[in-house]
């Protein structure tokens, strides 16, 4: 999620083209992208702009994905988040 994460929402376009939804909630802006998976990125203002700084993953059916492996599933050949692991 370096990739993404800390970085204006032109980058997150840029590797993921268009969002699905793009919406402002008070000094938030959403953008969601989804394929595989449904990959949502919060944008809150800093000194320096208005970065991701929170980011969000579910599998179409609603089950919780992390945002990394969502991630990679949209952009395989990008994706270098290292996989989760854990139970």
């Amino acid at each position: 999620m370096e990739l993404l994460l800390q970085k204006p929402a032109e980058t997150a376009v840029a590797l993921l083209g268009q969002p699905r939804l793009d919406k402002q909630e008070g000094i938030a802006r959403q953008l969601q992208f989804a394929g595989d998976c449904i990959l949502d990125l919060w944008y809150y203002p800093t000194a320096k702009g208005p970065v991701a700084t929170y980011a969000d993953a579910r599998l179409a059916d609603g089950r919780d994905l992390p945002a990394g492996q969502c991630l990679r599933l949209l952009r395989p050949d990008i994706a270098t988040d290292p996989p989760a692991t854990g139970p």
